[in-house]
């Protein structure tokens, strides 16, 4: 567990029922939210619900979310040989991973996981988290062969999604703003439903252009009034 991340009280427990539940399973995992370095909410996780052969569903995308989200049988995690030191990044990620293709996994449908967002974190570190990934993706793939070309590139399109809306998170610049866009390009690239997704698309890119365009006590403000007039609206 992360010095700075908090478990709900009833994290362990509940997860630990929830494997006495479903004996076949041997990882149970929760709901992550996302705070900042003074324990305000920043945004919601995935709330995923997925059970039994996660596999191809973990590939697409990292519901875990974290490395302190889930619990897991003892038995397995010796089996598995814990952690590839090797990654720079994604560790974690890898690590789900290698259970899914040995284990099935349950879920405890509860926020019980926050996860802080700092900009000294290891997360922050996008391209060297973007090169592990992708590393991770492609054993996977040669893990399980038999996966779809489709699921595959879903894995990508996830993939640059997450770290697109990672580099447009505060604290904004304008260095985040430019990786941001090269990897909104690859996701773009990946995603099959790109047509679907125009307006998440556009949204985005008008972010990323105000940010680089406009004064940073500007759009600072501009953003934070924004999120202002969300809140009130899910308020009510």
């Amino acid at each position: 567990m992360d010095a700075d991340d908090i478990w709900t009280n009833d994290k362990l427990m509940s997860q630990f029922k929830a494997l006495i539940a479903h004996p076949q399973a041997s990882v149970a995992y929760s709901w992550t939210d996302y705070i900042d370095a003074n324990d305000n909410f920043v945004v919601s996780g995935t709330h995923t619900t997925k059970n039994g052969d996660v596999y191809n569903d973990l590939l697409i995308n990292n519901f875990l979310e974290n490395g302190s989200n889930p619990l897991i049988c003892k038995e397995a995690l010796i089996e598995l040989g814990g952690f590839d030191e090797s990654l720079k990044a994604a560790q974690d990620w890898d690590m789900w991973l290698r259970l899914a293709n040995q284990c099935e996994f349950v879920t405890v449908p509860k926020v019980q996981i926050l996860y802080r967002i700092s900009e000294n974190s290891t997360s922050s570190n996008l391209d060297r988290q973007e090169k592990a990934c992708l590393a991770v993706i492609e054993r996977a793939y040669k893990s399980r062969q038999s996966i779809d070309k489709e699921v595959l590139n879903a894995s990508f399109a996830n993939l640059y999604k997450y770290l697109t809306c990672r580099a447009l998170l505060m604290p904004y610049s304008r260095k985040k703003a430019l990786t941001a866009a090269k990897f909104l390009h690859r996701y773009f690239i990946y995603d099959k439903s790109r047509l679907q997704r125009l307006k998440f698309v556009l949204t985005l890119w008008l972010k990323i252009t105000i940010i680089l365009l406009l004064p940073k006590g500007f759009y600072q403000n501009l953003f934070t009034s924004l999120k202002a007039q969300d809140n009130k609206l899910e308020a009510v």
